[in-house]
């Protein structure tokens, strides 16, 4: 203290002054580097950090919509499939009701005559290549859809023996076997196919893609339409042999159809089933929206 009051007294005012200046501003420049950021550039950083960030941000936003439109169209396959497989599953229900009615029908008539009804003849004729190793179940096929596309009308059902019961007596070769594998041979497809079809109902949809199940339901709508096609014929067959001309009345008491007349008619009528009963799904799909 002596001494910084000694110098004081021995210095001018204006050095005083200078003295005191260069103190002021010393003071005043460590303050102003003690107060200063450390990193003069660090906010540049944090600028370009946050924008970096929001880029990213905005890339996370629109990438996130990529999977959610990803999802969207997986829910909507996912219930279209559902949709689908409730339908055939629907019409499974139906064919299981209708199989069930036929063979119920079927043992009804198994319980009446059976010379005038099994068409044992025609199902076991040897001519019949098709039939040759013919198992039960075929059998049964044809009969459940001769049965029920003529109502399980007994009378129907004996008229209908007699034309293929004359056609096998009277007819030879390959006119008799053409004409009764245009008819039975197409009855027992038509049969078949739906029954393979509630098979696949039963037991493989969850295998199959979409457009598989979707094919399914062409197949079986259209063999539906063909069984009923098919009855309608058949029904037609018997009446116009049953009402016109085609029989005359041995003094026995038997009619005997003309057999010629018959096998003509069965050709004519039948051969179209027998041509298409095997079509692929485009087809029958042109074939179905015929009737929309």
């Amino acid at each position: 203290m002596l001494v910084l009051i000694y110098k004081e007294s021995t210095l001018t005012t204006f050095e005083l002054k200078i003295i005191k200046i260069n103190i002021i501003t010393a003071i005043l420049t460590f303050i102003c580097i003690s107060c200063a950021p450390v990193n003069t550039v660090e906010p540049k950083i944090n600028d370009h950090t946050n924008s970096q960030g929001g880029s990213e941000n905005s890339k996370n936003e629109s990438g996130d919509l990529k999977p959610a439109n990803q999802e969207h169209q997986k829910d909507e396959k996912d219930s279209k499939r559902q949709n689908t497989i409730l339908k055939l599953k629907e019409i499974g229900k139906t064919l299981e009701n209708q199989k069930k009615k036929e063979k119920e029908e079927q043992e009804k008539i198994k319980k009446l005559n059976t010379e005038d009804y099994n068409f044992t003849n025609v199902l076991d004729d040897k001519a019949l290549y098709f039939l040759e190793k013919a198992n039960l179940e075929t059998k049964m096929q044809i009969k459940r859809i001769l049965y029920s596309s003529l109502d399980y009308n007994t009378d129907e059902i004996k008229k209908l023996k007699e034309i293929f019961d004359q056609i096998i007596k009277t007819s030879q070769g390959k006119e008799k076997e053409l004409a009764l594998t245009y008819l039975l041979q197409t009855a027992e497809f038509i049969q078949s196919q739906l029954d393979e079809h509630l098979k696949t109902i039963k037991m493989l949809l969850d295998y199959l893609n979409q457009k598989d199940l979707e094919d399914l339901i062409i197949h079986i709508e259209y063999g539906l339409k063909l069984k009923a096609e098919f009855a309608k014929q058949l029904k037609e067959t018997v009446t116009k042999f049953n009402n016109e001309a085609q029989k005359k009345f041995e003094k026995n008491g038997d009619f005997i159809w003309n057999a010629s007349e018959a096998l003509e008619h069965i050709k004519e009528n039948y051969l179209k089933f027998y041509s298409i009963v095997s079509g692929d799904v485009e087809y029958k799909k042109m074939e179905l929206n015929k009737q929309k």
